[in-house]
């Protein structure tokens, strides 16, 4: 796993993929990145940074890498008690030739692109087909208390 997973690292590195940044949380481990995504221009995230954690640790390629949000986000496809994405996205689809680039990217189009047709918080798609801005104000402001409450 560290070969491949320090390989994928370099290379996200040096070839960044647009508007995410990715970091090791501990310099001493390549087995957990957080990655930072801006959010996506004309969606309800625009504006936001989104912090979730990328965990290798269990057995990757052969096992997807376990995704959390650490910021707290208001969409369809993001459970809010723990930040986990929808089984679907990426778990049910894996296979050991995807790469870490990849499911980043995938959590890039997640986010500008809701799965409305299986959401894991059937309220949350409701809104974002109703009131999509209202999703953004309300993780726009989560976003913002946060940052006042690291000032303090």
């Amino acid at each position: 796993m560290i070969p491949r997973i320090g390989k994928e690292y370099n290379d996200i590195s040096k070839t960044p993929i647009p508007h995410v940044t990715v970091t090791l949380p501990d310099k001493s481990s390549m087995a957990v990145w957080h990655c930072v995504i801006d959010g996506p221009i004309g969606t309800p995230y625009a504006g936001g940074k989104f912090v979730l954690q990328l965990d290798f640790s269990d057995n990757y390629p052969f096992k997807s890498p376990k995704i959390k949000f650490l910021t707290k986000i208001y969409h369809p496809n993001i459970r809010q008690e723990n930040g986990e994405i929808c089984d679907q996205l990426i778990k049910d689809q894996w296979k050991p030739t995807m790469t870490a680039r990849s499911v980043v990217n995938t959590l890039v189009k997640l986010i500008e692109n809701p799965d409305l047709e299986s959401p894991i918080e059937q309220e949350l798609s409701l809104i974002h087909i109703s009131e999509p801005t209202r999703l953004g104000m309300i993780s726009y402001a989560v976003f913002c208390l946060k940052k006042k409450k690291k000032k303090k």
